[in-house]
């Protein structure tokens, strides 16, 4: 299996809407006006922002390699900002405002927004190359590191915990969560818990975990 990791195009909105919706059936209420935020991160934030591509395995002998299209198999998108970790409870409207105010070009944090991969391409990797491909960047812009809020579609099977209760059994790896438990063997670290993030997301309450990566780059004492 050939995937390859490259910046998100405008052309890419409607397939990677597509992905989220059959990536997370708990959200409710997807439109699909909301492809306009990828092509407006294609147009102002490419470089923050990336897919990963499918590309069929061809017969060599049969002459049709060049006739093979890759397919949107998966993305990551996020913004930059300055996050307030005294205060860091919030939710993606908030961060995101309603025109996208929430991008600051000069943030010193990435945020990380959205990252989804089809289930059919799901736990072969895709993930952690998405998940790299954005370490990388921050490295490149020397940024402090990756904030995100990671929501927790586990969470929908263990209501009668706590959410803290949750994301510690999930930290602890005595229970498994599809979306925590792969930003934890990718790096994060679990900040504090997030109340209402995704109000759309009905079976879970909108809880989420309020994630960090750390640069191990980044020069603290020059700024």
């Amino acid at each position: 299996m050939t995937i390859t990791i490259r910046q998100l195009h405008v052309d890419d909105a409607e397939a990677c809407f597509d992905i989220e919706a059959t990536a997370f059936p708990n959200l409710s209420g997807l439109d699909r006006s909301e492809m306009d935020d990828y092509i407006w991160l294609a147009e102002h934030f490419s470089e923050g922002c990336v897919v990963a591509e499918y590309t069929p395995d061809t017969d060599s002998e049969s002459g049709d390699a060049d006739e093979v299209e890759p397919v949107v198999v998966g993305f990551g998108t996020g913004i930059r900002l300055d996050f307030d970790f005294q205060n860091p409870q919030h939710n993606g409207a908030e961060i995101l405002g309603e025109q996208w105010e929430g991008h600051d070009p000069d943030g010193r944090w990435y945020y990380g927004v959205d990252i989804a991969v089809h289930p059919d391409f799901q736990g072969q990797g895709v993930a952690r190359q998405i998940y790299n491909a954005r370490k990388a960047y921050v490295r490149r812009a020397k940024l402090r590191g990756i904030v995100a809020g990671g929501v927790l579609p586990g969470y929908a099977d263990h209501r009668y915990m706590t959410p803290f209760d949750y994301v510690t059994k999930v930290v602890t790896e005595e229970i498994w969560d599809p979306t925590l438990s792969v930003q934890l063997r990718n790096g994060f670290q679990v900040w504090s818990v997030l109340h209402s993030y995704v109000m759309s997301d009905r079976q879970t309450n909108g809880v989420a975990a309020l994630i960090v990566w750390a640069n191990p780059d980044f020069a603290w004492w020059m700024q």
